[in-house]
């Protein structure tokens, strides 16, 4: 999935994309508890007027907060990165990517092979090219 920043497009517009609602169901009768999950995913930001590519975590219930997870902007080069983000949710929740246009034509910006899995991600994934945060809520 990608933006593509050639006009009309303008500097600033917004796309976003939106997963699926995850369910969480409680492990024990006194409530939920906190299972972590491994959420990953490789982006791709090339070119000289790349703008922002971020990612948020949606709650259930909470339709007009969004807990910001993960943020990258700017020219990442001519490859494949990937990110590794520990989410330890409460309820309920859903991913939102969002791709924000820079100031010009030359930069698009791209995710694929995404992926949640439950267990928190092994250290060396979180060594990988990501930036972390916001990781407890």
């Amino acid at each position: 999935m990608y933006i593509e920043t050639s006009r009309p497009r303008l500097e600033g517009e917004k796309a976003r994309l939106l997963s699926p609602v995850f369910s969480i169901a409680p492990k024990n009768p006194y409530g939920p508890t906190n299972t972590a999950y491994c959420f990953s995913f490789f982006y791709h930001m090339y070119g000289q007027h790349i703008g922002v590519l971020n990612v948020y975590l949606r709650l259930k219930g909470q339709t007009t907060i969004e807990n910001p997870l993960w943020s990258s902007s700017g020219n990442k080069g001519q490859r494949w990165n990937e990110a590794h983000v520990n989410i330890y949710p409460i309820t309920s929740f859903q991913l939102i990517f969002e791709g924000i246009r820079g100031p010009g034509i030359e930069g698009d910006i791209a995710i694929d092979d995404v992926s949640i899995a439950e267990g928190e991600c092994a250290k060396q994934d979180l060594t990988t090219k990501s930036k972390c945060l916001f990781l407890v809520w």
